[in-house]
């Protein structure tokens, strides 16, 4: 039984996230109680929406009165009405009167957010009104975010009062603890339910009106509120809906990972029992186990959401907001960065290896070598045909409409479009700015035909617009899903896989993998889109990542690895994220680095220059090329014959940090610890030859010693991270028992 299925299996019986005891009915679409986005008016009256999307409210009571109510958080609304006055009106003094020059007169009044504001008295309908709105002044609170706030104040200090002499520590165990023992809801200190946690000051670029944080008890029906779980059983790319933040790539990641429901589940996996799992669930604390500067993290997080009276204000499933893993991951990704707003710069690449943990390459070069060269298109559709064969995650994306000069981008040195701003107007077949991914590739060696099978994550997004005349195919893939398989490619024959790749599969899961896919032309699909990448989703391969840091560009460990059989491993250096620290005084770079990788040459005794990374993964390099990026990776093959080899980290001689923190990952198809392979870690003494770039050194008990490091290794059970002088061999499917979290 594979890693995969063994999880599967486990996950089915344990019903960890209480599926099984769901009642089987769709969310109502409208809530006879709450009408309101934000807050009620103060009056009662027949009340008219003015835009289409709600927002402000015209309420004319029985008496003739005429009330506005704006219900937003962010707008003062400017309302406007052209009316003929004639003597007998009652109008409010706050109104503006102009008169104009036809014998009308023009009533302008402002409605600060949440307002309920009277216009006038009249037996009269009242004519056309105008209405905008503008941001109001930037210290501006709205009423119910004042009320909210402290309501989350007295929800915190409730705990802190059980918590005696210890009321003022901030450690999240023991207040976690506390609210378990006393049945009281948690709220995480650390990732608070506060503005700060929207937009930091002075770190985030992108800024943010208050808002309001809330449960989902807070905004569920309340028939509803006992059916909210994580998952209700479904997990599919179709449940994501992008809400009023502007995270296209972050949205884009959920929406791939999605693909890999067993991954998604793993990802909410309690890291010591799912008994405690639902305890900690049922006070409002939940757990999310990300890849963060290449260290699995499991991030403890509350379930505050920004949100309405009836939703979740960003990343949810609109569909059926009883399901909380969409809001969840973005809230998790959100605490990772540290902010909401930091969110909005997160690179599309980086998104997938944070949520899945492999490696990715940036085919931006080979995209733009293959727009003048036909064998270099070609040998792009080979690679992206293997790519799809081994069920690696593919994301292409579109160029914006913003132009470079202009598009208010962050420096990317190593990939510098794939994170961009996305764009809400339509374009021909995709949306501007957006990220989409092929599943599958299908070539007709016959016809040299060439396919592509996209699939498209954002199919709400033009849903319900007006259709263009060019944009026939757009419109069908867009508004209607579940015919976009069979548009342009009625004949072609495919076989689907399975929910982990390997075939099989039910006709309902073959219908959610189908669903809002097309299949395309090889040169029509790659004129469409700008560039894109892979993430190396080798789930059947062993994970272990050993952390280090680098003292005056010294590594604290480097690898010793030991094969008795021919072994593939693809090995990655990460360091934390700029995103955390983006906007600050002092502008954060990411350090230059390498990994040198080399080999035992027996004639001379000595150890040589196998390869070195180059910041592709996939073209070794033979010399010293640093690159300056958060994940640095490269592929090799170890041989016995050559053993041992050394994985030796490097940094740029003039970092001008003293010490940088790194995480080194190998990646393989094959156990370490065992018979097969072994990995050491070793200390190398900075007189060593190969700190002064030189191709070969040689190693000795005085330049080489054991050093105790710190590694993790992934397991279909969990993460579980361990102390010692080299990995050990560990039970694939053994209990849950993870070390590395944040409390």
């Amino acid at each position: 039984m594979s890693s995969i299925e063994d999880f599967d299996r486990h996950d089915t019986e344990d019903d960890e996230f209480d599926d099984d005891n769901i009642r089987e009915s769709a969310y109502p679409k409208k809530d006879p109680h709450r009408k309101y986005t934000f807050a009620n008016p103060s009056v009662q009256g027949k009340s008219t929406s003015v835009f289409s999307s709600g927002m402000l409210y015209k309420i004319l009571r029985e008496n003739g009165e005429f009330f506005f109510f704006n219900d937003t958080l962010q707008y003062v609304m400017v309302v406007r009405v052209q009316c003929r006055l004639w003597g007998d009106e009652a109008i409010d003094e706050k109104v503006v009167q102009t008169q104009m020059g036809n014998g009308e007169t023009e009533l302008t009044l402002a409605i600060p957010p949440e307002a309920t504001c009277f216009l006038m008295k009249t037996v009269r309908d009242l004519p056309r009104v105008w209405a905008k709105g503008v941001a109001p002044p930037k210290d501006f609170v709205a009423p119910s975010v004042k009320r909210n706030m402290h309501d989350i104040d007295v929800s915190i200090n409730n705990v802190r009062s059980k918590l005696g002499q210890w009321s003022r520590a901030g450690d999240q165990k023991s207040l976690l603890k506390c609210c378990l023992h006393n049945g009281l809801r948690f709220t995480d200190l650390e990732f608070r339910p506060s503005a700060n946690s929207l937009c930091r000051p002075g770190v985030d670029t992108a800024t943010f009106s208050f808002l309001t944080w809330r449960r989902p008890v807070d905004y569920l029906m309340l028939t509803e509120v006992g059916q909210a779980r994580l998952f209700r059983r479904d997990i599919s790319s179709h449940l994501v809906r992008q809400g009023s933040l502007g995270d296209h790539t972050v949205i884009g990641g959920i929406a791939a990972v999605a693909m890999f429901p067993f991954h998604v589940r793993w990802m909410f996996r309690h890291p010591v029992s799912s008994a405690i799992g639902k305890r900690e669930r049922e006070v409002g604390a939940y757990r999310v186990t990300l890849c963060v500067g290449g260290w699995w993290t499991t991030l403890l997080l509350d379930d505050y959401f920004p949100a309405s009276l009836k939703a979740p204000l960003f990343a949810r499933c609109a569909v059926d907001p009883r399901r909380l893993w969409v809001s969840f991951l973005e809230k998790a990704y959100a605490k990772a960065l540290g902010s909401y707003a930091a969110l909005c710069a997160a690179d599309a690449l980086e998104v997938l290896t944070d949520f899945t943990g492999f490696p990715c390459r940036n085919l931006d070069v080979l995209w733009s070598e293959a727009a003048n060269d036909p064998e270099a298109a070609k040998n792009l559709y080979k690679y992206i045909h293997s790519c799809a064969r081994r069920q690696f995650l593919i994301m292409v994306y579109t160029p914006s409409f913003l132009k470079p000069s202009s598009a208010p981008l962050m420096d990317n040195s190593s990939c510098p479009s794939t994170h961009f701003v996305g764009s809400g107007e339509g374009v021909s077949f995709f949306l501007p700015g957006h990220v989409y991914f092929i599943t599958e590739t299908l070539y007709c060696e016959d016809l040299d035909l060439r396919l592509v099978r996209l699939k498209n994550p954002w199919t709400w997004s033009a849903a319900g617009r007006t259709h263009r005349p060019f944009g026939w195919k757009r419109s069908k893939w867009f508004e209607q899903p579940e015919n976009s398989t069979t548009m342009g490619a009625s004949s072609v024959i495919f076989q689907s896989k399975g929910e982990d790749g390997r075939g099989g599969g039910d006709g309902n899961a073959l219908k959610q993998k189908e669903l809002g896919t097309m299949w395309l032309e090889w040169s029509e699909a790659f004129r469409s889109f700008e560039g894109g990448g892979v993430c190396y989703t080798l789930w059947n391969w062993k994970e272990y990542r050993i952390r280090g840091r680098f003292c005056q560009c010294i590594p604290t460990v480097v690898l010793e690895v030991r094969v008795e059989q021919k072994a593939e491993c693809i090995l990655t250096i990460s360091q934390e994220s700029r995103l955390r620290r983006l906007g600050s005084a002092r502008k954060f770079r990411y350090d230059a680095m390498l990994l040198f990788v080399s080999r035992h040459m027996a004639a001379s005794n000595m150890e040589s220059l196998a390869c070195t990374s180059s910041g592709d993964i996939e073209s070794p390099s033979d010399g010293f090329t640093y690159t300056a990026a958060r994940d640095v990776s490269v592929r090799c093959i170890f041989e016995p014959e050559h053993s041992p080899y050394y994985v030796i980290p490097r940094v740029y001689h003039f970092s001008d940090r003293e010490e940088t923190p790194f995480v080194l990952s190998f990646l393989c198809e094959t156990v370490i610890g065992g018979d097969d392979a072994q990995v050491h870690f070793r200390h190398l003494d900075p007189s060593c030859r190969v700190f002064q770039d030189m191709s070969s050194f040689t190693v000795n008990a005085e330049l080489c010693r054991p050093v105790t490091a710190t590694y993790q290794c992934r397991t279909p059970a969990g993460v579980s991270a361990y102390e010692g002088q080299c990995i050990r061999q560990q039970n694939w499917r053994g209990m849950r028992q993870m070390h590395s979290d944040d409390g």
